[in-house]
């Protein structure tokens, strides 16, 4: 089946050829909803292994189609996508500009502030240090809106979700307990 899906992913140009994308895309509505998970598995393969960019961006375009394709002609639940976590498979892709993953997104009814809600109700639960800013998990949405202002790297790591840096402090929040979260700023080090 790895093998077949890769071969409809190659044979592919959504941005070029939709209608084509369409009929090449009918055989997956045989395959069953574990084919969501091995598209996730071919994108993150492909985003991280492909050189050419072109040929990147080309197959991601037809994995996206494809994830969307099949959720929508087989009505696959939210809970499923998010178990074969192909949702924040899609987030990933639209934070890198596949505008068409933020399509699919929206198509499903799940929004960037559903996703990030999950995401900061994952993290583990850390200690509080005294100069730490305690904030609810909307006003770490906000954090996180703002935070495109900063650089360096962003989203989720072991213990935090990171906003970035600026030239003298790196930013970050905590979950300290079940819905608390911290603004955490440390002496950035280049």
């Amino acid at each position: 089946m790895d093998k077949k899906l890769k071969t409809i992913i190659d044979s592919m140009d959504v941005k070029n050829n939709r209608e084509q994308a369409f009929l090449t895309a009918a055989p997956i509505l045989d395959m069953d909803p574990s084919v969501l998970k091995m598209l996730v598995k071919i994108g993150h393969s492909v985003k991280t292994n492909e050189a050419d960019l072109k040929k990147r961006k080309k197959d991601l375009r037809a994995i996206i189609f494809l994830i969307a394709f099949f959720a929508q002609k087989k009505s696959i639940s939210t809970q499923t996508l998010k178990e074969l976590d192909v949702i924040y498979f899609l987030y990933e892709l639209s934070r890198q500009g596949f505008q068409s993953a933020k399509k699919t997104l929206h198509g499903i009814n799940i929004f960037e502030s559903d996703i990030l809600k999950d995401l900061l109700l994952s993290l583990p639960i850390v200690q509080t240090l005294d100069h730490d800013r305690e904030i609810s998990i909307n006003e770490a949405l906000e954090e996180i809106k703002t935070a495109r202002l900063y650089s360096g790297p962003k989203g989720i790591q072991t213990h935090c979700f990171a906003l970035g840096h600026d030239e003298k402090r790196s930013y970050g929040i905590y979950r300290i307990e079940k819905n608390s979260f911290v603004l955490r700023n440390k002496k950035y080090f280049k």
